[in-house]
């Protein structure tokens, strides 16, 4: 759908995906495999580890991935403070700007149409 010749950013996870596919790494985690694709010469952008990060925080809620976020981006949380106990997820506040800004990571974090 859409005009000919534009297609949509895939989303994270399919993302991820191809980047298994193109570097032929189906094993290594997310470290290891930013790592293959920019070998690759492919852009990442620098906050995708965040994302992911934050990723995990949202499906897992651990206290070390929400120490890590909260480090980088105390704005995602509610009034910038760390929680009080170990229930991280139920103290983020993400806006729809924040989305609106992870998109664009995504967006960043792969081949263009050029490539």
């Amino acid at each position: 759908s859409g005009s000919a010749g534009f297609r949509r950013a895939p989303s994270l996870r399919r993302r991820k995906r191809s980047a298994r596919a193109w570097t032929n790494d189906h094993m290594s985690n997310f470290c290891g495999l930013r790592t293959r694709v920019l070998k690759l010469g492919y852009a990442v952008s620098d906050e995708l580890g965040l994302l992911n990060t934050l990723n995990n925080l949202i499906k897992h809620d651990n206290p070390k991935r929400g120490k890590k976020v909260f480090d980088l981006r105390p704005s995602l949380f509610m009034w910038g403070r760390a929680p009080i106990g170990n229930s991280w997820k139920s103290s983020l506040k993400i806006t729809d700007d924040d989305v609106k800004h992870f998109i664009e990571v995504v967006r960043a974090s792969a081949p263009t149409a050029d490539e």
